[in-house]
């Protein structure tokens, strides 16, 4: 039996071609989800040191602890944070260097009370001379594990007035740093969206030879069999059954979808913002595209160049992954 599988007629590439702009120049900002950037300030003797770290993530994840002086202050830079960065894992270090944080050793107040009671009661049961004094107090009081502990003293608005201009000048520098690396993704995008582009008209390129010559094999198919069983056909019945098998190959949806999908991307890339999300549908789209594509591909050079296509596309897809 002759194969059903044929190769394209291809119906509107050209005007889908005129549909899809150049690869290249943009002026929108496209952001990566990767970056670093750290920031000091000074508020007397006070030094604040941050750093901020960000990879993948398909949401924003907040992954900083901020020192005990500091503690209250958490929620105010993770929601800072999370109106800045949209997606993508945040990790933060913050250092302090203080004399005010070094320990200071505080009387416990209470805990002496109590153990005064305690021994003056002690004193008075047993009727011991000298009272107190037989225990040389205070200064062995003193030495009693919880009547003395260690404790910071530092001037906390003076601190946390550094610590938020030191992490906002981190966020700031993040971004930068963010965006300088979307801006070499961008780059990187368009080229292989140049690449693609170049795969897709090889592609086209191909087909008018290998259509010719699937037709002829069969036409020469279909009288073998027809032969074979002792039936004429009339040429124009002969043609209307190779319309019909051609048509079942037929990629100028695939190719076509290919295109609009190229044309999308670019047009997102030109208007930047947070694209990320729309750009990996898009890839998506693109490979299965180009999945269908290769199905109905039965010539080997034509098969090798729907290798190359997927190739960019998993190339571009990877790209993708990184932005914001």
């Amino acid at each position: 039996m002759f194969r059903t599988q044929a190769y394209p007629v291809v119906v509107g590439v050209e005007e889908s071609k005129e549909q899809v702009p150049q690869a290249h120049g943009s002026s929108g900002s496209v952001r990566s989800m990767t970056g670093f950037a750290r920031a000091q300030v000074e508020r007397g003797a006070d030094l604040v040191r941050i750093e901020l770290k960000s990879v993948n993530h398909r949401q924003f994840l907040w992954k900083g602890r901020l020192p005990d002086s500091l503690s209250s202050l958490e929620p105010w830079a993770e929601e800072k944070a999370r109106k800045t960065l949209h997606r993508g894992t945040l990790m933060l270090n913050v250092q302090l260097n203080s004399p005010s944080l070094k320990p200071v050793p505080v009387v416990q107040e209470v805990a002496l009370r109590k153990l005064l009671d305690q021994l003056q009661a002690f004193m008075e049961e047993k009727d011991w001379p000298g009272g107190l004094d037989f225990f040389n107090a205070p200064a062995t009081l003193l030495l009693v594990p919880g009547v003395v502990q260690s404790e910071e003293s530092y001037d906390q608005p003076r601190l946390a007035e550094a610590f938020r201009e030191c992490f906002e000048l981190a966020l700031e520098r993040l971004v930068e740093a963010r965006t300088r690396e979307g801006a070499a993704l961008k780059s990187q995008i368009h080229r292989l969206l140049e690449e693609l582009l170049g795969d897709l008209e090889r592609y086209e390129a191909g087909l008018p030879d290998v259509q010719k010559a699937f037709r002829e094999r069969l036409r020469k198919r279909i009288q073998e069999v027809l032969g074979e069983e002792g039936v004429e056909l009339q040429e124009a019945d002969l043609i209307r059954e190779i319309a019909i098998y051609a048509d079942k190959g037929n990629v100028a949806e695939e190719l076509s979808r290919l295109r609009i999908h190229v044309q999308e991307v670019l047009h997102r890339l030109d208007r930047g913002g947070e694209l990320g999300r729309a750009l990996e549908f898009h890839a998506q789209e693109l490979l299965r595209e180009a999945n269908t594509l290769g199905a109905k591909t039965a010539d080997p050079q034509l098969s090798l160049l729907i290798i190359d296509l997927k190739t960019t596309i998993e190339k571009i897809r990877e790209q993708v992954l990184n932005i914001e």
